[in-house]
């Protein structure tokens, strides 16, 4: 499995959704509960196509500044403090 990319992370940040590998959200599932990133089958490209003119739809609001905490870099350097804490 390959692990979500800094450009995917940028993108949600964004609002924007992006179309993994399936298996890739297990870096970020976070992002895939959200919608912001959906797994697919590259093999089947009728699918992909399928579900990417599906999902075009605008993200409301909640997700994207949902989306922009998780993949901010405040939220990581607090999460490694809160580690180092523990």
């Amino acid at each position: 499995n390959e692990s979500i990319s800094l450009n995917v992370l940028e993108m949600s940040a964004y609002g924007i959704i992006s179309f993994v590998t399936s298996g890739g959200c297990q870096t970020w599932p976070e992002l895939c509960e959200l919608g912001i990133v959906k797994e697919v089958d590259w093999n089947n490209l009728e699918i992909v196509s399928k579900d990417v003119l599906e999902d075009t739809k605008p993200l409301t609001a909640d997700k994207k500044f949902a989306a922009r905490e998780l993949v901010s870099i405040e939220n990581h350097i607090a999460i490694f403090i809160k580690q180092l804490k523990s």
